[in-house]
């Protein structure tokens, strides 16, 4: 039965893995024309989406209000799906709690910021370029779930 078990979860790594391999090549090929959206209906539909994800791990999500701009519904979704998830995955908390909030960005007029910010484990800020490379991880496989491509795709987009 063990055998079955590993045979089962390297898988699910496996397919998990081709499956962030494929969203990583497809973004430059796969972009539509920007679209001017209202970000916190893109933003609800992506806590739609992950609405079991959320439920299972007893977490919360705290949105706002975060205004319009011209983006790729698709792209900005993704986006959103991965800080989440990363917020929600990488917290010891009984109750992982991710936040976001928008504000006008500090030096461009006409340009917004959005946050993500959580109360998960956190990061040394010198591993602040490594995190966004994909397949790099700080952590191993045992103690968190994921392959490391996530953020890359953040950063891609």
């Amino acid at each position: 039965m063990d055998y079955l078990q590993r045979m089962y979860s390297s898988a699910c790594r496996l397919s998990n893995l081709i499956e962030g391999l494929l969203s990583y090549s497809r973004i430059k090929s796969k972009s539509k024309p920007f679209q001017f959206l209202d970000l916190s209906s893109v933003l609800k539909d992506v806590i739609g989406d992950l609405e079991i994800y959320i439920k299972e791990r007893n977490a919360n999500v705290v949105d706002s209000k975060l205004g319009y701009a011209w983006c790729d519904p698709s792209q900005m979704g993704t986006v959103f799906q991965n800080l989440i998830k990363n917020g929600i995955k990488f917290n010891r908390s009984e109750r992982p709690e991710v936040i976001v909030q928008c504000v006008a960005h500090p030096s461009e007029p006409n340009w917004i910021q959005i946050s993500f910010s959580d109360n998960g484990i956190g990061f040394d800020k010198k591993h602040e370029d490594k995190i966004f490379t994909i397949f790099q991880r700080l952590h191993n496989r045992e103690d968190y779930e994921g392959n490391g491509i996530g953020l890359a795709v953040c950063k891609k987009l």
